[in-house]
């Protein structure tokens, strides 16, 4: 039996949205010469949606306009490179290498990037939440002297 959309051998690939009309035209021009992908746009305010495709495996791969455009998302943390399985996902750039161990290698470091990147966002949110506390001691202990001068 034939396909008539002709989709049936083409790959389902999440294309993160541009940041630029430049970064837009790198993507476009690219999916014109890879006719085997079919693929499905996400704005850039739907990172953490991707990410959550991604990881669950309803891409095939992800499209990213170029190295700077994954390692943004990576850092920022919406979508969580480290978390998708690099046997799973085909991650690829617009402009860069297309190679199999310069891709190796970029998948590597923005695996390594989004580890380090979360770990930092947990610290951050640790040294807040110390803040946060010491503030409102601070705060109390205010409350109380002011209570005490009243009485007193």
């Amino acid at each position: 039996m034939t396909d008539p959309t002709g989709t049936a051998n083409r790959m389902k690939f999440a294309v993160r949205g541009p940041r630029t009309a430049s970064e837009r035209e790198q993507l476009e021009a690219y999916l014109k010469t890879h006719d085997d992908i079919d693929a499905e746009w996400f704005e850039l305010r739907d990172d953490e949606e991707l990410g959550t495709a991604l990881k669950e495996g309803l891409y095939r791969g992800c499209l990213f306009a170029d190295l700077d455009a994954a390692m943004d998302a990576a850092v920022a943390g919406r979508i969580r490179l480290d978390e998708i399985g690099a046997d799973t996902v085909d991650l690829r750039m617009a402009r860069g290498p297309s190679d199999a161990s310069g891709m190796t290698s970029i998948r590597l470091a923005l695996r390594s990037a989004a580890r380090t990147a979360a770990a930092r966002r947990q610290a951050e949110t640790g040294r807040q939440t110390i803040a946060g506390m010491v503030l409102s001691a601070v705060l109390l202990a205010a409350i109380a002297g002011l209570l005490l001068i009243r009485r007193g």
